[in-house]
């Protein structure tokens, strides 16, 4: 399947856009896909992918992995085994990825670990780690790290929760905290909801969040 923009040029193309149901499962679709040669602004790489997108001008924006692809490739925080995909900003450059395993990286508030265990639909611009064309970290989404800040006399913990598992409600999993560097504030989001808004001014202390649970949930 191939989509245009309203422009005539090419958005995206499913290069197997096939049908999961009770008979044909996500392994037979998945061993129906080939490898494919594609251009990207780090080389050529040769994978399966469930789609590609382009921006408007042309230029690749958006690989969508198959689950169970992994790609190990350069980024900002050093080579990194990647999976569910990647994206790049309208110049080429690296703007979102999810790591294969979780990765401790740099932020304004200090260290935090980047990770979703259960990525949320299949598009690959919604990743755990957003950068910007400098390769400073935009927004972290997170497991594994807990924030305790310090706003003027008040103080706020931020962490992420745990959660009945979608498959099983004798299992649990973790909701993952993500965290947003904007130019004035950082803002802490559970999901769609935002938890806190506070000024770079304030104290921040990362730590590590024991609770998680990091189950993935495949075949629910």
């Amino acid at each position: 399947m191939v989509t245009f923009y309203p422009s005539g040029n090419l958005r995206r193309f499913f290069p197997l856009n096939g049908k999961v149901t009770g008979y044909w499962t996500e392994s037979d679709e998945i061993q129906s896909a080939a490898s494919l040669p594609i251009q990207t602004p780090l080389g050529e790489l040769s994978l399966k992918v469930i789609y590609v997108q382009f921006h408007e001008n042309g230029h690749l924006q958006i690989l969508s992995l198959w689950p169970g692809q992994t790609l190990r490739l350069p980024t900002p925080m050093g080579e990194v085994l990647l999976r569910k995909g990647l994206s790049f900003d309208a110049h080429g450059n690296l703007n979102s990825f999810e790591p294969h395993e979780p990765l401790t990286v740099s932020t304004p508030i200090g260290d935090v670990e980047a990770y979703e265990p259960d990525p949320k639909g299949m598009s690959a611009e919604n990743n755990s780690l957003k950068c910007s064309p400098d390769g400073r970290v935009q927004s972290v989404s997170t497991v594994g790290t807990q924030v305790e800040v310090m706003d003027g006399e008040k103080s706020y913990t931020y962490a992420p929760r745990i959660i009945p598992s979608l498959c099983s409600d004798a299992e649990l999993s973790t909701a993952s905290l993500t965290i947003l560097f904007k130019e004035d504030e950082v803002v802490f989001k559970e999901g769609l909801k935002t938890l806190g808004r506070h000024s770079h001014s304030a104290h921040y202390q990362t730590t590590v969040f024991e609770d998680k649970v990091l189950f993935v949930q495949h075949g629910c």
